[in-house]
């Protein structure tokens, strides 16, 4: 918020025009905090150009009496060549994962916002003979790593708390699971589910806005938020490998067929800086 207010004011000094980038966390926290929605509905006003990264944010721009017409959405793009399937087996055995058990993994920040609690609710609650088939992949760091490895500790065996892992370590996990899930309250468009259907996982995931404009029935199961009896539901369905197989085979190609790559999110934003940058002149 506070960089894209500075950006106004360099753009009274240059008298050149500004581009603003859009993310969900400035409008979250101007729903909570008077002076910062001031902040925002300023830069909007005087910025040349908004983009965004999901239709969700954008319609939330356009709410606070926006034109659309400033508005561009731009998804964010992924390595496709990074998270791609690979041999499973092989993968495995390199991370000193077992071969036999039904990995889930989840990847992101360990903060309220991401549900991570339901989702360690929803493992607990898997009959005996089920928890000793899957084993869940906890990637990630914050603010309630120690409150949910206490919350977990009599799962050792079934949930492992992998810590911040680099993108290149992230893929190989992901190469190696079975399952993503991704329990979030909301969310803005995560690039995360993008990388999992991009590496040919199933996914679970909360039927929440932004979520949904990369998970849907063709690629994943979605849920309700804070819904553990429907997240146990739904990790015991896709423990059925015909129930996931139906999913997989549609995983990497809906991403690739929404052209989610990084090549084209750098094109979209080209495209934007010509039409409403080094062609245009200030007018505020």
């Amino acid at each position: 918020t506070l960089s894209a207010f500075e950006g106004v004011l360099i753009k009274k000094q240059t008298k050149k025009p500004q581009n603003l980038t859009e993310r969900v966390a400035a409008l979250n926290l101007g729903k909570k905090n008077s002076i910062i929605k001031s902040f925002l509905m300023y830069t909007y006003k005087k910025a040349d150009h908004i983009t965004t990264n999901s239709a969700q944010q954008a319609t939330i721009i356009e709410s606070l009496g926006i034109n659309p017409e400033k508005i561009t959405v731009i998804p964010n793009g992924i390595d496709e060549k990074l998270f791609s399937p690979r041999d499973k087996a092989l993968i495995r055995k390199k991370l000193n994962l077992s071969q036999d058990r039904i990995i889930l993994i989840f990847v992101g920040w360990l903060i309220e916002r991401k549900g991570v609690k339901y989702l360690i609710d929803a493992i607990a609650q898997l009959p005996v003979e089920l928890k000793e088939k899957v084993q869940l992949l906890v990637i990630g760091t914050g603010p309630q790593k120690e409150q949910l490895r206490k919350q977990a500790y009599s799962l050792q065996d079934t949930i492992i708390f992998l810590g911040q892992q680099s993108q290149k370590q992230v893929a190989q996990y992901m190469s190696a699971a079975d399952i993503f899930i991704l329990p979030s309250l909301s969310e803005g468009r995560p690039n995360v589910v993008a990388e999992a259907l991009a590496s040919g996982l199933p996914v679970i995931a909360t039927n929440i806005e932004g979520t949904k404009e990369l998970a849907d029935h063709t690629n994943s199961l979605l849920i309700p938020p804070k819904d553990v009896s429907a997240l146990n539901s739904a990790i015991i369905h896709l423990l059925n490998p015909k129930e996931r197989a139906s999913l997989q085979k549609n995983a990497r190609t809906s991403i690739l067929k929404k052209g989610l790559t990084w090549k084209k999110c750098a094109e979209a934003y080209q495209k934007i800086y010509i039409q409403h940058g080094a062609g245009s002149r200030s007018k505020s």
